[in-house]
């Protein structure tokens, strides 16, 4: 098994939420974010990271089956999707989430990334396609965006 490692960079003024937005993510009802990557180190450093995010829990997948078979409902704020789930790529199970009519914001994370990839993902209206190793602070401002739209949404 790979050890995962996300980029130590900072990213200084582009992380930051105003002082408003980050009131806006903190003060709401408790919203889910999951992960679906199959490397378990890649979920417990988004846990870690997610963790201070206050009102959010955080379900991780090891395999898109699992994913599938959760019980979407209106808490689910947004999804982290890796490409290369040992079952279903990321890809397709955003594709087969839009088909049944589930519509979460997705982040599709890549290790190995290529352009037909990415455009795929794009087209199956992901957010965001993210290459691996990530840097932090850009994943945590993404994902507390998304938070936001999905509390002024709810």
């Amino acid at each position: 098994m790979r050890q995962y490692t996300p980029k130590a960079e900072k990213i200084h003024d582009e992380t930051s939420l105003s002082a408003a937005a980050s009131a806006r993510v903190l003060n709401r009802a408790e919203k889910k974010v999951l992960i679906a990557d199959s490397d378990t180190e890649v979920c417990n450093s988004l846990e870690v990271l997610l963790s201070n995010i206050e009102d959010v829990s955080i379900q991780c997948f090891t395999d898109a089956k699992s994913l599938l078979e959760y019980d979407f409902n209106n808490d689910v704020a947004c999804l982290v999707a890796e490409v290369d789930l040992p079952d279903i790529n990321g890809v397709e199970v955003l594709e087969q989430l839009n088909s049944r009519g589930i519509n979460i914001p997705t982040i599709i994370l890549a290790a190995c990334s290529d352009v037909p990839t990415a455009v795929r993902a794009m087209q199956a209206k992901a957010v965001d396609f993210i290459e691996k190793p990530f840097v932090e602070g850009l994943m945590l401002k993404r994902i507390k965006q998304i938070l936001l739209q999905h509390t002024a949404s709810a």
